[in-house]
């Protein structure tokens, strides 16, 4: 049944609707405004383990030069040891 726009019952209708589009409206606003929140927090996650993860490599790498330093020193103390006992 066509509902006219100059009843009553039509301008309710009409109400009705503005008045669920607000609030459909409010209702997505707070959902992304809750996602931002999230998002945001995941990102500060990820950075942070990024980070950590850069912290870590470079100090195995400064491990791992440290010990190479460590072994070539003794290698060339080795190599000493040796060529005065031959000579």
């Amino acid at each position: 049944m066509p509902i006219s726009m100059n009843t009553t019952r039509s301008r309710r209708i009409s109400q009705s609707w503005r008045d669920s589009r607000v609030e459909i409206n409010n209702r997505l606003a707070k959902a992304f405004e809750r996602l931002s929140l999230i998002f945001q927090a995941i990102g500060a996650r990820q950075s942070a383990e990024q980070e950590l993860k850069k912290r870590e490599t470079r100090q195995c790498e400064l491990g791992y030069e440290a010990r190479k330093r460590e072994l070539l020193v003794a290698l060339r103390q080795k190599i000493s040891e040796k060529q005065t006992k031959s000579n």
